[in-house]
C-alpha cells in the first residue's frame, strides 16, 4: 500500500502532529509493504527543517502563521481578527498549491491513501477531484466550520481529549486510536555532559519543557511562577527546548525578573539529542491553555521525568495525580511555584513518580499498534 502524509508545518516548525506522522511512517516501514512519501509545507524563503527518512515533495509557500501566534499573544481583539485572517490565508495558499503539486508531479497516480493533518478541504479536493482516498487527523478540537470539507473525505482519525469535538463538529465516523511512544529511544540516559555543556551544576534541580513556543503553551505563566520559586530555591534551573513566535516575549519576560543564567533555550532538539535532554532534567514542565495529549509528556514519563501539568484537556488523563506528577490550575501562578518547590525537594519522590510514569507508558503506549489501527481503516476504504 502506498501512502502519502500531507503537513503543513513539517518542514517549519517541528510539533505534536509532525512528530506523530514521522512516527507512523516509521512503524508502517517496520509492518512491510509499505511505500511512504511526504508532501510537506516550508516557506518561501528557506527550508527549516528537511525531511531525511523518507521521500518528500516540499510546497513552498509564504509562512503567515506567524502573525496568528503573535496576534493572539495581544489582548487586543483586532489584532487577533486580523491573525485568524492571516493563518487562514496560509492553509488556503498552501492547500491549492499543494493540490496543484500533487496533480502536476503525478503524485495521486502513486498513491493508494492521503494521511492528512488537519487540512479536511485540501482532502476532499483529493478524493472529488482526483478520486483517492483520504484521511484526515485531527490533534485537537477543530470548530465546526469544518464539517462541509470534513465530511466528503474518505474517513477521520483523532485521539485523546478531542474525540467528543472531532466527532460533533468534524466527522461523526471519526475512528479512535491510540497514541504510541518509542520505548527503545526514550528511556533515562546519564546527560551529566549535556548539564556541563549549558553551564547548569550537577546538584541543580532541571526544569524541562519541549515544544512550541506558542501562546496556547503558556511559557509566560511558566515563567512567572519558576521567577517565584526560584526566590526559595536557589538550586532551579529551567531548560526550555523548542522555537517559535514567542521566544522575543519570552526573553524580554526572562530580562524583567533576573533569570538570565537559571533559564536556558536549547532549541529544536530531536532524536538522540531530545533523548539527552529529558535526560539530563528533574522533571518536566508542561503548563498549556489546552493540549489534548501531548507526545511530549509521554516521552518525558518513559525518560522516568515526573511530570508537572496544567489540568486542562487531556494532561489529566495522562498524569497520575500525586502517582506519575502533579496536576496545577491553568494560571494559577502559586500553585505551580508551590509544586516545583514540592518535586525540587524530595529526591525520592521524583525517582518513584518517574518509575510509574514509565511504567505506565511502556505498558499502554505502542506506535507499532497506533500504526495497526490506522491500517485496518485503510484496508477498509
Amino acid at each position: 500500500m502506498r501512502i502519502t502524509f500531507v503537513n503543513r508545518l513539517a518542514g517549519i516548525l517541528w510539533g505534536g502532529g509532525e512528530s506523530f506522522d514521522l512516527e507512523i511512517a516509521r512503524a508502517l516501514t517496520q509492518l512491510g509493504n509499505y511505500h511512504i512519501q511526504f508532501v510537506i509545507g516550508r516557506r518561501w524563503s528557506r527550508l527549516d527543517i528537511p525531511m531525511t527518512e523518507f521521500p518528500a515533495t516540499y510546497v513552498q509557500t509564504p509562512y503567515l502563521r506567524w502573525l496568528q501566534y503573535r496576534a493572539h499573544a495581544n489582548d487586543s481583539r483586532i489584532l487577533r481578527r486580523f491573525g485568524d485572517r492571516a493563518s487562514s490565508l496560509d492553509l488556503d495558499m498552501f492547500e491549492r498549491i499543494a493540490l496543484k503539486k500533487i496533480v502536476e508531479d503525478g503524485i495521486a497516480e502513486h498513491t493508494d491513501v492521503f494521511q492528512i493533518n488537519g487540512l479536511p478541504r485540501l482532502g476532499a479536493w483529493l478524493r472529488q477531484r482526483l478520486g483517492v482516498a483520504s484521511v484526515i487527523i485531527w490533534h485537537g478540537p477543530p470548530g465546526p466550520e469544518v464539517q462541509r470539507w470534513n465530511k466528503l473525505c474518505s474517513a477521520t482519525f483523532t485521539y485523546g481529549d478531542s474525540v467528543a469535538a472531532v466527532r460533533e463538529n468534524a466527522d461523526s465516523r471519526a475512528v479512535e486510536i491510540s497514541i504510541g511512544v518509542d520505548p527503545v529511544l526514550f528511556k533515562r540516559v546519564p546527560a551529566d555532559g549535556l548539564r556541563k555543556h549549558y553551564g547548569i551544576p550537577m546538584d541543580a534541580i532541571l526544569c524541562l519543557f519541549v515544544g512550541r513556543m506558542v501562546p496556547i503553551k503558556n511559557l509566560s505563566f511558566l515563567i512567572d511562577a519558576f521567577a517565584l520559586a526560584l526566590q526559595h530555591n536557589p538550586h532551579l534551573y529551567l531548560l526550555l527546548v523548542g522555537d517559535g513566535p514567542c521566544r522575543p516575549t519570552l526573553d524580554q519576560r526572562i530580562n524583567e525578573y533576573d533569570l538570565t543564567g537559571h533559564v536556558i533555550f536549547a532549541g529544536t532538539q530531536s532524536g538522540e539529542n531530545l533523548v539527552a535532554h529529558y535526560g539530563a532534567a528533574d522533571t518536566f514542565v508542561i503548563t498549556s491553555t489546552y493540549d489534548n495529549s501531548p507526545f511530549v509528556v509521554r516521552e518525558a514519563m518513559a525518560c522516568e521525568l515526573p511530570v508537572i501539568a496544567t489540568r486542562v484537556g487531556g494532561l489529566p488523563k495522562l498524569v497520575e495525580e500525586g502517582r506519575t506528577g502533579l496536576l496545577v490550575e491553568s494560571g494559577n501562578v502559586e500553585q505551580l511555584k508551590s509544586a516545583l518547590l514540592t518535586i525540587a525537594k524530595d529526591k525520592g519522590r521524583r525517582w518513584e513518580m518517574g518509575r510509574c510514569g514509565r511504567e505506565n507508558v511502556v505498558h499502554k503506549y505502542s506506535w507499532l499498534q497506533t500504526a495497526k489501527q490506522m491500517v485496518s481503516l485503510y484496508q477498509q476504504l
